[in-house]
């Protein structure tokens, strides 16, 4: 299990995950009860389909502040740095697609249900 690989693959983790991991629930807040948490989200971002890892770290891993920065590397090869004009001027467009994996090749299909 990949719980298993934290201690060995991040040193700075304490020996416990706070909550864990799993799929956040988006919920309606405009009613005005029940908890958010930390899996729990406003109905309004439930496009995000956001999937976290809560962790605790040991006390010397925190800054000044007492956050924890997570140094992740380089991302220059899966990520680019644009201005919001160069989207005004170039809007791009982002449709949803359903595909399935078929030998080594993925291929267009239509969604289930």
């Amino acid at each position: 299990m990949i719980l298993d690989l934290v201690p060995r693959a991040c040193p700075w983790v304490s020996t416990y995950f706070q909550g864990g991991y799993g799929l956040v629930e988006y919920v309606n807040l405009n009613r005005g009860s029940g908890n958010i948490g930390l899996f729990r989200k406003d109905n309004r971002y439930f496009w995000q389909r956001e999937f976290r890892f809560i962790l605790g770290v040991r006390d010397e891993a925190l800054n000044s502040n007492g956050a924890f920065e997570l140094q992740i590397g380089d991302l220059s090869d899966i990520s680019k740095i644009s201005s919001v004009e160069s989207y005004i001027q170039n809007p791009i467009k982002i449709s949803r697609r359903f595909v399935k994996k078929v030998g080594n090749e993925y291929i267009d299909v239509e969604p289930e249900g």
